[in-house]
């Protein structure tokens, strides 16, 4: 009976710690700078959620796809060579917010786990409201000349279940001018909530769509910014046995070990929470001993290069 009080008290703590909400303040950012892995990584977690960030060093190196993390505050300069800024100048009560490309996906930071995703807060970036307003080399100004084109810009989250894309829908326009009264025409900038009312999915895709398109896609700067993401996870009992390798012991003091159901070649990588590379080995053997005695104390993931997933180990 006394283990079974136990377990029932420990279930107790996850539930009413399963809603987070990630308001990127912990990333440690200076004031007017930004964070796009172009010193390395492959991301960053905030809130029970992974966001993906890809930094490609052809070509003088570019934030290639996913996720940033700025405190910039420029609300002057609405050209390409300012995509970390939000329209609003500042994040949505605070600093620190996230900068989105087209098809990210939100996910959980463990795998196998579901999401509830209850309300985040959206705005424009500073470059996608002064094309939409203005027009650029690429874009024409939305209404046109008569003020009249029915433009949008819309942002559409889609969810993944069970492995599979699903034809759900949650819509949220970035700007709109298919009003019949131009002046309910607007762009958003400003930070506004919105419920998604998204539950018990794996994942979630975010694309945008635009009316003014070319021969190459989307004319309209495909980056939109996200703030205060209130997201929960329900717990299921299978979260555990979908992962493909353990970490123990966790938290760790001196070393981990890394358990893994192959034994094959392939290099793991170690993460600090603002996306760092602080540690990177060859594994071979299905059992594997890593030294993190000089790891300062927090939060860290870990990945494999030959498995789709990370996991977290707290070093004391």
């Amino acid at each position: 009976m006394k283990k079974l009080i136990t377990l029932i008290a420990a279930l107790t703590i996850k539930f009413a710690s399963a809603q987070e909400t990630a308001t990127f303040e912990n990333l440690s950012l200076p004031l007017d700078s930004f964070w796009n892995a172009s010193g390395g990584g492959i991301g960053f977690e905030n809130g029970g959620l992974f966001y993906t960030t890809k930094y490609d060093t052809s070509f003088g190196g570019y934030w290639a796809s996913g996720f940033a993390y700025s405190s910039m505050r420029d609300t002057t300069n609405g050209t390409y060579t300012n995509l970390y800024s939000a329209k609003p100048g500042t994040g949505s009560n605070s600093n620190t917010y996230i900068v989105s490309q087209n098809n990210t996906i939100l996910k959980p930071q463990y795998a196998g786990d579901k999401i509830n995703l209850n309300s985040l807060d959206i705005t424009n970036t500073m470059y996608a409201a002064t094309s939409v307003k203005y027009g650029d080399f690429f874009a024409t100004a939305f209404g046109g000349n008569s003020g009249d084109v029915p433009d949008f810009f819309l942002l559409t989250f889609r969810p993944y279940v069970n492995g599979i894309l699903t034809n759900d829908t949650a819509e949220f326009y970035l700007a709109d001018y298919r009003f019949s009264n131009n002046s309910q025409d607007y762009i958003v900038n400003n930070w506004r909530n919105f419920s998604p009312n998204i539950s018990n999915v794996d994942s979630i895709l975010l694309t945008l769509r635009s009316s003014d398109n070319g021969n190459f896609g989307m004319n309209t700067p495909a980056f939109f910014c996200l703030d205060n993401i209130v997201s929960s996870f329900p717990l299921t009992i299978n979260s555990s046995q979908k992962s493909s390798f353990e970490i123990f012991p966790n938290p760790a003091d001196n070393f981990i070990r890394i358990k893994k159901s192959k034994q094959q070649q392939e290099t793991i990588t170690i993460f600090n929470s603002t996306g760092e590379i602080v540690k990177r080995e060859l594994i071979v053997n299905e059992l594997h001993t890593i030294d993190v005695s000089e790891l300062c104390k927090g939060i860290y993931f870990v990945h494999l290069s030959l498995q789709n997933e990370n996991q977290k180990f707290i070093k004391n």
